[in-house]
């Protein structure tokens, strides 16, 4: 199929939040008869302070639903009955058994829920209880968790849905209206999760936000709230965020506002400025800080979660630098300890590892670009440690300049599939993290309080309800200070940065919107011009590169004609793609303990899909530098996976590019990146010397002195881990100290994806994965140890392979170890001559790997 191909100019555009008229709505066109159709009339009310519920409750039995009011009571550990009459339940809404059981005793009596009306969010904060706010949207979302499936069977009948109430002046906070109290802007976590939710169960949700004396007891106003609250429950329109102000209802957009480069304010930053930053010495904060410590050299306090190694790196690393060859230490010092090797104890030592080096080296920088730095360990979330941090600070520097608060994490998952503790964790860091930083501060001294947000907090996303509420109610946040600090108060609502935390389920969505990924560079400009060009009136500022269109490619395989296909800042083409262990086959046959592991053989071909899409007139001579930085573990049934192609030179009609495989669960970095040499069909082939020796009868053949391995079906069964769609060996025809001489068979497409129709492969990677399985037979003969390849060297495409059966040989490498095996495989057409050529095949292995193939499959068997 054709994609359309999208182009992003790197340039940043800036926007403001505003304020929109829209249009009254009609009273509801809804009676008795129309909510009783079907059994659901379960309508769920959440309590209010204030005591609009009860509003509420007439309206909904007016209209023939059966309305129930929960109560949040942190003191009350079972249901207890408030008012019989009314089905009033108070009890703590916050422990999710208890609320589901509640639920499930409602919804057997009356049938699923066909509406949630939240109203306990009303006057949040106004008590000053930082409980208060983290309640208010773990209840929410509890409720949603708990209720969304039945509230999606109920789409489109009369008064379903969701509908949420906030109290935070009639234009969320916008035009002179921002909560009044800092903790009222913890209400916009429920606009957060309201938009999150609606993306996710697609049905009719909204947050609709008030004047809190509209609401307040024995306002003559609460009965009109109340009723404007169930006609957006009950209007189909595609809006989800509405305000009232006086008479007149509102909505919410996104202005382009850009700033005028003619009007310098110049800025209160300079060598004697004290700058403090959240998020730590890694990713998007690390690239705000050195552009800091570049232009005005001030002292840093940076903030991270991650303690800062001391001293130097341990000797065994030193100079270690591919994934191989630390991943390989790692499991000597695994070894040496006495510990199991498992995938992901080495994949988080490596992790470990390198983020101690990225922060060494980021630190290092900015001490370089002539910054004074320092370096905090501590979780901004515990409010004693960041006030005893601002406390020490104050008294050595005398002030705090500016703060730029980018701490933040992300879990992603949707809602029905979360955790409270997953939610609370998001949720907190960023906003929690953000109170406790400004209950610290001096405002009344302080320059510049830049809040680190991010543009889903406008547009919602699902997957994303607990960051996306995060980051809302720091927009708010930012809004409610704007009086508050002598200098500028401001959110920064960032669009996806190139390498930072942004998921690859939120870029397609940003696609939507014209918008593409941050390039650094363009990022550390977007800020410096905010501070210097920035006004104090102009606090939610969208921050996003803009997206432009291209050509149109003709993507090939079964998974990447499906792809979206976008332009990078630098012109790179990157595909993305949705992999799910239900529809792609070959997946439930290539795991380890149990969970599906991404295998090197289909990464590669997801590669040269890429390359071959992109240069569609030319064909694959060689694959150079096959390398494996971080492999793909599908914890859960699918992941979005990410496909780039750079162009690196171009000379006649042949082509040099590098291409990477990512999955971006939680930061965008490359699990698989190769770089490939493409020529026209017609170009000479770049043959090897060794092809005419590795060609002949005599090289083939021998395999030093014959030793027995155990029948195929045992070898399978026994030896190897891989499932019946990867078992491509025919036959294993002689082991020796040099090697092994085998026979393997192809595959098409449609073996191991649904779906898959009529495509073909360019490198067929059962083929390639069943010739290195020979490999791990030999590996398993003479040193009993499972080996998982590391990647490779070289790979000569030297013809198109027939279906099969072709010939393998394996030629082991005489150094080889359990901690570092070398080959180079031939695979040869039934001439004898050679169509693919490895060298430097190479493989990681351990005796631990063994449990791995433990009650293997045999052939044919079934999964």
């Amino acid at each position: 199929g054709a994609l359309g191909s999208e182009t992003s100019g790197g340039n940043i555009k800036r926007g403001l939040t505003k304020v929109v008229p829209l249009a009254a709505l009609d009273s509801p066109n809804g009676t008795a008869s129309d909510a009783g159709k079907g059994t659901a009339r379960l309508a769920i009310i959440t309590a209010d302070r204030f005591g609009l519920n009860s509003a509420v409750v007439k309206l909904c039995q007016e209209a023939g639903l059966t309305p129930v009011v929960l109560e949040h009571d942190p003191q009350s550990a079972e249901a207890q009955t408030v008012n019989d009459k009314q089905q009033h339940y108070r009890f703590d809404m916050t422990n999710s058994t208890a609320l589901l059981k509640v639920l499930e005793r409602l919804e057997a009596v009356f049938g699923k829920a066909r509406s949630l009306i939240h109203l306990q969010s009303v006057g949040c904060g106004s008590d000053g209880q930082w409980m208060t706010v983290r309640d208010s949207a773990l209840v929410f979302f509890l409720l949603i968790k708990h209720l969304g499936a039945g509230l999606t069977k109920r789409a489109g009948e009369f008064a379903s849905g969701i509908v949420a109430a906030t109290s935070m002046g009639g234009k969320f906070g916008l035009e002179g209206n921002a909560p009044g109290e800092l903790l009222s802007a913890g209400q916009a976590s429920i606009a957060g999760i309201v938009k999150s939710a609606e993306k996710e169960l697609k049905i009719n949700c909204k947050v609709v936000d008030f004047e809190e004396d509209a609401i307040k007891p024995k306002s003559k106003g609460q009965l009109e709230v109340a009723r404007r609250l169930f006609a957006e429950l009950c209007a189909a329109e595609p809006i989800v965020e509405v305000g009232y102000w006086k008479n007149d209802r509102f909505g919410l957009a996104v202005e382009n506002k850009e700033l005028d480069h003619t009007l310098l304010n110049g800025s209160n930053l300079n060598g004697d400025a004290v700058i403090l930053l959240t998020g730590g010495a890694r990713g998007i904060t690390a690239e705000i800080a050195l552009e800091l410590a570049e232009r005005y050299k001030p002292r840093l306090i940076i903030v991270g979660r991650s303690n800062r190694a001391e001293g130097p790196e341990e000797a065994r690393f030193a100079g270690l630098q591919t994934p191989r060859e630390v991943k390989g230490a790692i499991i000597e010092q695994l070894k040496e300890e006495g510990k199991q090797v498992t995938i992901p104890v080495v994949e988080a030592r490596y992790q470990s590892l390198i983020g101690q080096r990225e922060i060494r080296s980021n630190l290092e920088k900015l001490e370089a670009a002539g910054a004074r730095v320092e370096y905090h360990a501590l979780d901004v979330r515990d409010r004693q440690a960041v006030s005893g941090l601002t406390k020490r600070l104050y008294e050595a520097y005398g002030n705090i300049n500016a703060v730029i608060h980018g701490a933040g994490v992300i879990e992603d998952a949707y809602i029905k599939d979360k955790s409270p503790e997953s939610f609370l964790r998001v949720f907190e860091t960023k906003v929690l993290g953000a109170f406790n930083l400004v209950e610290s501060l001096r405002l009344e001294t302080l320059d510049y309080l830049l809040l680190f947000s991010s543009v889903v907090g406008r547009t919602g996303n699902a997957g994303q309800a607990d960051y996306v509420a995060a980051n809302e109610v720091v927009n708010k946040l930012a809004l409610s200070l704007k009086s508050k600090v002598r200098g500028r108060a401001a959110s920064i609502m960032w669009g996806p940065w190139k390498g930072g935390m942004a998921q690859p389920e939120l870029e397609s969505i940003f696609a939507s919107y014209g918008w593409a990924m941050i390039d650094k560079n363009a990022g550390r400009r977007a800020l410096t011009d905010e501070i210097l060009l920035g006004k104090r009136e102009e606090v939610e500022v969208l921050l996003v590169a803009e997206l432009d269109k291209g050509t149109a490619l003709e993507a090939k395989g079964a998974r990447l004609k499906e792809a979206k296909l976008r332009r990078t800042n630098n012109g790179d083409y990157e595909f993305s793609f949705e992999l799910n262990t239900q529809v792609d086959l070959f997946l439930a046959d290539h795991t380890f303990d149990g969970v599906p592991v991404m295998p090197m053989a289909f990464a590669l071909e997801f590669m040269s899909e890429a390359v071959t899409s992109v240069y569609p007139n030319c064909e694959i001579q060689v694959v150079e530098n096959m390398d494996i930085p971080s492999g793909i573990v599908f914890e859960k049934d699918s992941k979005v996976i990410f496909v780039t192609v750079h162009e690196e030179e171009c000379e006649g009609t042949r082509v040099r590019v590098s291409a990477s495989l990512s999955s971006g669960l939680t930061q965008r970095r490359n699990n698989f990146k190769a770089n490939f040499i493409l020529d026209t069909p017609e170009a000479a082939k770049v043959v090897p010397n060794k092809v005419a020796e590795l060609a002949s009868g005599q090289a083939r053949n021998d395999v030093g002195e014959a030793v027995s391995v155990p029948p195929l079906s045992e070898v399978y069964g026994q030896w190897l881990f891989h499932g019946p769609i990867f078992q491509g060996i025919k036959e294993i025809q002689a082991v020796g100290s040099h090697g092994v001489l085998g026979s393997i068979v192809g595959s098409r497409p449609r073996s191991c994806f649904r779906n898959a129709g009529e495509t073909s492969w360019c490198l067929d990677p059962i083929m390639l994965d069943s010739a290195m399985q020979l490999g791990g037979v030999w590996a398993r003969r003479y040193l009993d140890i499972t080996v998982l390849p590391t990647g490779f060297r070289r790979l000569h495409n030297l013809a198109k392979p027939a279906d099969g059966p072709l010939s393998v040989r394996i030629f082991m490498a005489p150094e080889s170890t359990a901690a570092e095996l070398t080959c180079d495989v031939a695979v040869y057409d039934r001439n004898g001559q050679i169509v693919w050529l490895i060298e430097g095949l190479g493989g990681v292995g351990s005796k631990s790997l063994n449990r791995l193939s433990g009650g293997g499959i045999g052939i044919g068997a079934g999964r």
